[in-house]
């Protein structure tokens, strides 16, 4: 995604820039703004009590699925259930071996 979308651009305006630090400038805007865009910063919390075996990706597994809990959406609830609850056992299996 982020390739294409670099392909695409027009960079015709970038070379008729008369200075090299006004190139430079425009350059790191458009790459800043396109790596925000496609690789956000994303904030990881691990705990002292976490498992070795408790991932980023499950943690948010687990959090998905008590917002639908709390909020009533059964169905949703018990759909991320069953994905967590498979989720745990191939984490689990990879963990031990």
């Amino acid at each position: 995604m982020l390739c294409h979308c670099l392909k695409r651009i027009d960079w015709r305006s970038l070379f008729m820039l008369q200075q090299c630090s006004t190139m430079v400038d425009l350059f790191y805007s458009v790459i800043l703004s396109l790596l925000d865009y496609y690789l956000p910063i994303i904030k990881v919390t691990k705990s002292s009590t976490d498992k070795p075996w408790v991932t980023p990706s499950f943690q948010c597994l687990v959090r998905s699925r008590q917002r639908a809990f709390m909020s009533g959406d059964v169905s949703r609830y018990r759909r991320l259930r069953n994905t967590n609850t498979n989720n745990y056992i191939n984490v689990r299996s990879k963990a031990d071996k």
